[in-house]
């Protein structure tokens, strides 16, 4: 951080990480997982020191951090606290344009309908090595619009059988019932 102000700290964190007491587990091991893959978090057990205001740097984290990383499970879901940063955090990308708020889940919880139309990342029933990739993979996702399938899907044209085209009824009737032939001369009756 060296000589760096603390409004300039503050708008070099990628992210902000939102949870409960009741969490702090999980939410330590993801923000280890962000700063290990080199990014910048801002987290409360780490980064709120003696001497610092916890409402302010509370403040920072939700308006100057690239995105909000929200650690979803009953009991964040139940806090008032944490309700507060996710709602702040929507206010600022209402239409999600810039997913600065990113959900995940922890736990199978039901978010209320605002924080459910946020598409959010599932770790829980994974494996260590799981949640940690599929972690990075989605965040990945997230800042370069979306996640590219690995490896690349196969191509249709690949994986279709070749198959005759389909016929068309009227090449059908025109063999069995041809078009009569066209006069070559006019007959015009006088009345």
């Amino acid at each position: 951080m060296g000589n760096l102000t603390p409004a300039q700290e503050a708008r070099e964190w990628d992210f902000f990480v939102s949870y409960t007491s009741a969490d702090l587990a999980w939410a330590a091991w993801v923000a280890w997982q962000l700063e290990d893959a080199g990014y910048r978090v801002l987290f409360q057990e780490w980064d709120f020191v003696p001497g610092s205001n916890w409402r302010f740097r509370m403040n920072e984290g939700v308006q100057c951090a690239t995105r909000t990383v929200a650690i979803l499970s009953e009991a964040y879901l139940e806090s008032i606290y944490a309700s507060n940063e996710w709602q702040a955090t929507q206010n600022a990308d209402p239409t999600g344009f810039i997913r600065k708020l990113i959900p995940i889940r922890i736990e199978d919880c039901r978010p209320p309908a605002l924080l459910a139309a946020v598409v959010w990342i599932d770790l829980f029933d994974r494996t260590v090595e799981d949640a940690h990739r599929h972690l990075l993979e989605q965040l990945r996702g997230t800042l370069t619009v979306g996640p590219s399938p690995q490896p690349p899907p196969l191509s249709p044209h690949r994986l279709a059988a070749p198959h005759p085209s389909p016929s068309l009824p009227f090449r059908h009737q025109s063999h069995q019932h041809p078009l009569p032939k066209r006069p070559t001369t006019l007959h015009l009756e006088r009345r």
